[in-house]
């Protein structure tokens, strides 16, 4: 028996949902799984033909027994992932999902039919953590569901050693009904603040205030998104 991950190809590294996904391939292949290159494509009506015409060559080293893991969503559209399922069964194949999102959290009722009837079709799928697991089963997800709790992060960065220092660091509003506890600091706790200050800290001497930058509207833009990334 085989196992086998789909790695998707040609799309631009600096796209947001391409990361995890090299990931899941980087692992997998790292401990023996063999991939399944396929396109991502923006041809919505696709014939059912011409789909299954690409899937015999995708699919053609994987013989009956073998796993394969789809990575979900395929940005593929639908019709093209119950092809692929259809395409699996037929030859055999144990199919089983990780959820990278839930486009039905994201978009709504208008997917949300065709993403449940999809996810309900794997042996297993394995998503992000137990309120994305609830979430499934609430809406009748029934087969088996592994929790990840947390992604891995692929990087070339070497992390670096952490030292224990009694510093602390806040930014976001230093209105008085916001933070309060600026009023009265300590000078006691080193402590660094980022933010507009308002008339009652410009002459405190309890702690350094390094007031906003132009760099201001890109951090909100990007902790935007993170609250967005992380709000499973």
């Amino acid at each position: 028996m085989s196992y086998w991950v789909f790695d998707h190809i040609e799309v631009d590294d600096y796209l947001a949902f391409d990361k995890p996904k090299r990931d899941v391939v980087t692992f997998a292949t790292a401990i023996g799984w063999q991939k399944l290159p396929y396109f991502i494509t923006a041809w919505s009506d696709e014939p059912e033909a011409s789909i299954r015409a690409r899937l015999i060559g995708v699919l053609a080293a994987t013989q009956a027994g073998d796993t394969v893991l789809h990575q979900v969503p395929s940005y593929n559209g639908y019709q093209y992932d119950e092809i692929v399922l259809d395409e699996m069964t037929q030859r055999g194949l144990i199919n089983v999902a990780i959820v990278h999102d839930l486009e039905s959290i994201r978009l709504g009722e208008k997917v949300l039919e065709p993403e449940l009837t999809l996810l309900r079709q794997f042996k297993a799928i394995i998503v992000h953590n137990q309120r994305m697991k609830a979430w499934l089963e609430q809406h009748q997800v029934m087969v088996p569901i592994i929790v990840l709790d947390v992604f891995d992060y692929r990087s070339s960065v070497p992390a670096p050693t952490q030292q224990f220092a009694r510093k602390l660091h806040y930014a976001g509003s230093l209105a008085p009904e916001k933070a309060p506890f600026l009023q009265s600091w300590s000078p006691a706790l080193n402590l660094t603040v980022y933010g507009n200050p308002n008339q009652t800290l410009r002459n405190q001497q309890a702690f350094a205030i390094h007031p906003p930058s132009p760099w201001r509207h890109l951090a909100r833009y990007y902790a935007k998104w993170l609250w967005v990334s992380v709000g499973w």
